[in-house]
């Protein structure tokens, strides 16, 4: 997780308000993307995470 929250850092940290270019994450289902303090880490710096469900 740890790892992965650095990452998560260091783009947030590049992007850009919506509209705006570089302004949305795309993750998907794998475990630690929904690990929830990497989605209260990024709730943090925007105002709304959408978690996609699986199709299948």
């Amino acid at each position: 997780t740890q790892t992965f929250y650095v990452f998560i850092q260091c783009l947030l940290e590049k992007m850009q308000p919506f509209p705006f270019p570089n302004s949305v994450i795309v993750m998907d289902n794998c475990h630690i993307h929904k690990h929830p303090e990497i989605q209260e880490f990024i709730e943090l710096r925007y105002e709304s995470i959408l978690v996609a469900t699986d199709v299948n």
